[in-house]
């Protein structure tokens, strides 16, 4: 079972800047990393940065010129959800 949390915030001046700074935030705390930039539907570039480490949150970070999205998840249980619900 996975807990997910994300919030929405401002974008950058800067969204790749932001991304690749995030980056390196990321890997000096031993994230493994990967960035890819695709495009919005009007054409502007929306960049993401995923980062994973050993028993740690998975992180998701985009930003583009709309606004900067951080999503974290992680294992909280083993199992199914419905395998911690009381069924009487």
């Amino acid at each position: 079972m996975q807990f997910s949390w994300s919030v929405e915030g401002a974008s950058p001046s800067d969204p790749q800047d932001y991304i690749d700074r995030a980056e390196v935030v990321l890997k000096e705390n031993d994230y493994s990393t990967h960035q890819t930039t695709t495009s919005l539907n009007d054409g502007r570039p929306l960049h993401y940065l995923g980062a994973d480490g050993e028993g740690r949150p998975k992180i998701g970070l985009g930003s583009s010129a709309l606004n900067t999205v951080l999503q974290l998840s992680s294992d909280c249980a083993e199992g199914n959800a419905s395998d911690l619900t009381n069924s009487s």
